[in-house]
């Protein structure tokens, strides 16, 4: 089927976002619109589930300023395919890259281009071909609030845009409706070796301690213990009536899993993986310069010290996450985003953890 049919057919079945955003994509293939774009490099964010929040934000800048998400982080290119009709390899457009005008944002870390994004006209403050977000964080709550991009987001995602949870949910789940073949197949083979059941409803529990900091957030754990024998007792009459039931833990600390497979034991066997706990973030212990974290995004070797630490049982403990039935968390962007690759439809959030673990943030906000 040609490609511009193929297009139209999608569009016709697919959200108005979607809709919009393959219009506008085959127009700057087509050449009849500019060539414009927004880069998502992958930077010193910490781990995928921040990046993948970082990944989303770019889509939603390259939305509402009618451009083009191109994709430099290898290991989302390795995890995903793109959705169908739509390439996002940023390697694809590098001549053009280095001939073209470019703007590096880095909201996370510069407030001045994080108010930027909330209130300017970002289509006109842009006039450069590409736009690089290179450090990979999150800053889709200053697009959802950007007044001049209100009655454009209302009619893409309907009246509850400004709502994190649900457009972040939408794109989330559309940019990674795709996981790669041979991911898919790992996820199943590693359920089968763990006897995790497709016919069984699933409570899973993530506690993150943060491995940086492991002392400041393990006072958190019993804590979290007392509301899990809560909540857990809640869910498991429900759920239990209907149809067998199973647990899954996941957390960054080998000890922790053993006192949260303890703490489930009244209601059944919790079930985790045995492989040695690994982080999907940069090792924030390596303390180098500025200047050479640039050298090293330059050269490409971020990437292979990032893979280093993000083994494949950590991603499918993280895709599993995400087809759980009731997920209690800490609700890290690890667990967020689990959730979101399937649009949030999915996954039950209960939160177990003081408000002081988090930050103290909003109810919006510990969803995302």
């Amino acid at each position: 089927m040609p490609q511009t049919q193929m297009q139209e057919l999608l569009a016709k079945t697919e959200p108005n976002f979607v809709a919009a955003y393959r219009q506008n994509y085959q127009k700057l293939i087509d050449g009849t619109l500019p060539k414009r774009f927004v880069v998502y490099q992958d930077g010193d964010c910490t781990g995928w589930g921040n990046k993948l929040r970082g990944i989303c934000s770019a889509f939603l800048l390259a939305l509402v300023t009618d451009r083009i998400l191109l994709i430099d982080y290898p290991l989302m290119l390795e995890y995903f395919d793109p959705p169908a009709g739509i390439e996002w390899d940023f390697a694809k457009y590098k001549v053009l890259f280095r001939e073209e005008s470019k703007a590096y944002i880095d909201p996370c870390h510069k407030p001045e281009e994080m108010e930027m994004l909330a209130n300017a006209n970002l289509t006109a403050a842009f006039p450069e071909t590409f736009i690089i977000h290179e450090q990979g964080n999150t800053f889709d709550k200053a697009i959802v609030a950007n007044p001049f991009y209100a009655a454009k987001l209302g009619r893409l995602f309907g009246d509850r845009y400004t709502s994190r949870r649900e457009t972040i949910g939408q794109i989330a789940q559309f940019l990674m409706q795709k996981p790669s073949g041979w991911f898919v197949k790992a996820v199943e083979q590693k359920k089968a070796q763990l006897g995790l059941s497709n016919n069984c409803a699933t409570i899973a529990v993530q506690f993150r301690v943060f491995y940086d900091d492991r002392l400041a957030n393990l006072k958190y754990l019993e804590s979290f213990v007392s509301k899990l024998h809560h909540l857990v007792e809640n869910e498991f009459k429900i759920l239990s009536r209907s149809q067998p039931l199973q647990f899954f833990i996941t957390t960054d600390r080998t000890n922790v899993k053993l006192r949260l497979a303890k703490a489930l034991s009244p209601w059944g066997q919790a079930i985790y993986d045995t492989e040695p706990v690994v982080h999907t973030g940069i090792d924030k212990h390596l303390r180098i310069s500025s200047f050479l974290k640039k050298a090293i995004r330059t050269l490409g070797l971020q990437n292979l010290r990032f893979r280093k630490r993000q083994p494949l049982s950590a991603m499918i403990d993280w895709y599993i996450l995400g087809e759980c039935d009731v997920l209690i968390s800490t609700m890290t962007s690890y667990a967020i985003m689990a959730g979101a690759r399937l649009g949030n439809q999915k996954a039950n959030y209960k939160i177990a953890c003081d408000r002081e673990y988090c930050g103290l943030l909003t109810e919006e906000e510990y969803c995302l």
